[in-house]
């Protein structure tokens, strides 16, 4: 007589935890407008540089997705969505340490852009199906 394995994954949990882990990824990316004037007095730079490291993330977040897809398809999302929120979080310390306009287009532009590609909807929506 066989028995069914009981399954350990739930689909409610497996999407709470998708959508807790898209509302952190988009959430962070869209209060970052919030920093913007306060970072740009403080540091003495001009609104350009904040907006071209803005605008470098959205252009390398779309430029990564393919990449990072092909990646979770090879390798597993869970590994994929794990180093982007490690990119994430990395961007995010680098960009509020950074005193120099260089190293913060690195830091949010860059970094985070590719984290996003990893960590945000399109690839946790392909995780929950």
């Amino acid at each position: 007589m066989s028995t069914l394995a009981k399954p350990y994954r739930l689909p409610v949990a497996i999407i709470a935890a998708g959508a807790m882990r898209a509302l952190l990824a988009m959430g962070l990316r869209a209060s970052l407008g919030l920093y913007l004037k306060p970072m740009s007095l403080d540091l003495g730079w001009g609104r350009e540089v904040f907006a071209l490291a803005i605008a470098l993330q959205n252009l390398l977040w779309g430029a990564f997705q393919p990449f990072t897809a092909g990646i979770a398809e090879k390798f597993g999302t869970g590994r994929v969505v794990a180093v982007g929120g490690v990119l994430y979080a990395t961007g995010l310390y680098m960009m509020a340490e950074t005193t120099d306009p260089l190293a913060f287009h690195f830091s949010a532009g860059l970094l985070i852009g590719m984290a996003q590609s990893g960590c945000a909807l399109g690839i946790v929506l392909s995780a929950i199906g």
